[in-house]
């Protein structure tokens, strides 16, 4: 009898109250096991983890900045030939519906979680940046001081 391998992953199941967990627990220590040790060290060693992880970003950048951009192009061509491929006309539904939204709203409320992002992230650095004292920073820094 020839033996079967197994082809689903061991998960934990569990319902506490209104939360229902399933989760693989290999996977679930491991990367809780990284994440906090990663935590711990830099809360315990913030000198030294600075620098490695200054040299380790520096290390990447110079290293793997091909990859990047590399992948960049990769996933445009990709959409490119979906988008011109018998896939770029597949719709997503019933095919007796009609879309909910159309292509300009579609294009509108993606422009719009792009811009908010940005305003997001950039509403607190940018204030910030500019009120630091400095050649680039708040022009305003000492002016009034006697």
């Amino acid at each position: 009898m020839a033996e079967t391998t197994r082809k689903t992953c061991r998960t934990f199941k569990a319902d506490l109250g209104p939360f229902h967990i399933n989760l693989n627990p290999v996977v679930t220590l491991i990367s809780a096991t990284v994440i906090w040790g990663f935590a711990i060290w830099g809360m315990v060693d913030t000198t030294n983890v600075s620098e490695y992880m200054a040299e380790g970003k520096t290390w990447i950048t110079d290293k793997f900045t091909w990859l990047y951009i590399g992948t960049q192009d990769i996933w445009f061509l990709f959409i490119l030939v979906v988008y011109f491929s018998k896939y770029g006309k597949m719709k997503l539904g019933r095919d007796d519906e009609e879309p909910e939204f159309s292509d300009a709203a579609y294009f509108t409320m993606l422009f719009s979680a792009g811009i908010a992002i940005g305003l997001f992230y950039f509403g607190v650095a940018e204030p910030i940046f500019h009120y630091e004292p400095g050649e680039n920073g708040n022009r305003y820094w000492g002016r009034y001081v006697i």
